[in-house]
Order: structure tokens, then sequence, then C-alpha cells
């Protein structure tokens, strides 16, 4: 028996049956006016017809169309998963080019999945991050070197927050609140004037020693030598020494 041919047999029909062709084509037009038209041997429809015709039946039955499909899916999962999974292996290239297009595509959809995966699998991640840590100090302690350099706002805050939950504060600043505080004091230390472009201090007004919140309303940017010599001093006590105040 002849072997199936792939590409559109050209001639007639009962040759490309002869030849054992899937498809053939002699040259006619259909009946929708397709040119070249390439047509089935088993019964002899034209191949882009049957195309349109299953596109339409497909649009007007889209939900016959989806139960039949999750009942498949339903029915089948296991194979489906298994091949599915053997496709990946054989395609790893391929699959990995598909998962970047996609994610190209849909950033809003890859960012759900990625939260989704990361509350199904929390304690997963958290056990394998623990375990990277500790199989590899030299690394995260130069990881989290690098992180504080890049972000010194988020390390402030951090360090800032850290603090507050040892006092018990609830409250908590975040990096744009240093960034708008920032703005608003005009890059200036607010006891001195010094410039902060260089280096600042996070202050709390209230000291957390004193009670004092983490919160941004409670929060000032100082310099280096202010914030020392403040330390856990009451803000009216520091002010009346710092600037000789009468408050």
């Amino acid at each position: 028996m002849a072997e199936t041919t792939v590409e559109p047999f050209t001639g007639s029909w009962q040759d490309a049956k002869i030849a054992c062709a899937v498809r053939y084509s002699d040259g006619r037009l259909c009946r929708r006016s397709h040119a070249p038209t390439i047509r089935l041997v088993s019964n002899r429809q034209c191949v882009e017809c049957c195309r349109i015709k299953q596109l339409e039946w497909l649009e007007q039955n889209s939900t016959h169309r989806n139960n039949w499909r999750a009942e498949y899916e339903e029915i089948n999962s296991s194979r489906i998963k298994e091949r599915n999974a053997a496709w990946v292996k054989n395609n790893h290239d391929k699959h990995y080019k598909n998962c970047l297009e996609w994610k190209e595509r849909n950033p809003e959809k890859f960012a759900l999945s990625v939260q989704l995966s990361n509350q199904k699998n929390a304690a997963r991640i958290k056990a394998r991050t623990i375990k990277w840590a500790k199989d590899n100090p030299a690394r995260r302690a130069a990881t989290i070197a690098a992180w504080a350099e890049a972000h010194p706002e988020n390390r402030r805050a951090a360090q800032a927050k850290r603090r507050a939950r040892t006092m018990h504060s609830l409250d908590n600043f975040t990096k744009d609140d240093v960034l708008e505080l920032y703005g608003a004091q005009r890059g200036r230390c607010v006891y001195c004037q010094a410039d902060l472009s260089r280096e600042y201090h996070i202050d709390h007004i209230m000291p957390l020693a004193l009670g004092g919140g983490n919160s941004r309303e409670n929060i000032q940017l100082t310099c280096k030598p202010c914030n020392l010599s403040k330390g856990k001093k009451h803000p009216i006590d520091f002010a009346r020494k710092k600037l000789g105040t009468l408050l």
C-alpha cells in the first residue's frame, strides 16, 4: 500500500484515491470561490469550506463546546496531564519560549497566577527559602547587602518596622512616606537645616521607648549628629537643649 502523502496531490479525485492521498487539488473553484481549491479525498469537500463551517458551528455552539471540553478534560485529566508533562520534557526550549510570549501578552494574568501560586504553596516556598538561606549564608548576606544599597529607603523603613515591632507598635510608615517627607523638608534636617542629600536618619519624633508609634505622623528626617544626640530624649526636652526654644 502506498504511503499517505502530506502535501496535496495534484490531479483528479480518482488519481488521488489511487495514490492514497488525504487531500488533492484539481484546480477547480469551490462554491465559495476558494482557489486554488484543496479538497478532501474522503468526501471531495473543500478544505477551506470545511474549516469555515467548523468555525461557524463552534461560534454558534460555544456553550456546548465548552461543556464538552470540560467533561472531556475531567474524564481524561490524568492522561492529559501525563501527555502535557511528556511534551514539556521533550520540548523544553519551545515550552520556555511559549511561556515568555504568554507572559508578555498577559502581564495581569501572569501576576495573578504568581500570586495564587505563592498563596497555594506558601509553606513549601517558606521551607525552601529557609533551607537555601541555611545552605548559602555567604550568598544570602551578599544579596541582602546589594538590596540594602540599592533600596536605602526600604531598608530604613524595614529597620524602623523591626524596632517598632519590638516595642509593640502596630503602625508602620512606608518608603513612599519617607520620600514624601524628604520633599516636604526640602532635603534639610528639621533641627540644624543640614543638607540630607548624602545621608539622613529617620527619627521618631516621640521615641519608641517613650511610647511613640511608627506611623507617618511620628517620623521626621534629621542628620546623623542630631539623631544620635537626640537618642531617646523627649522631643520637647531635646528642642529646648538644641535650639534653646522655650516650650
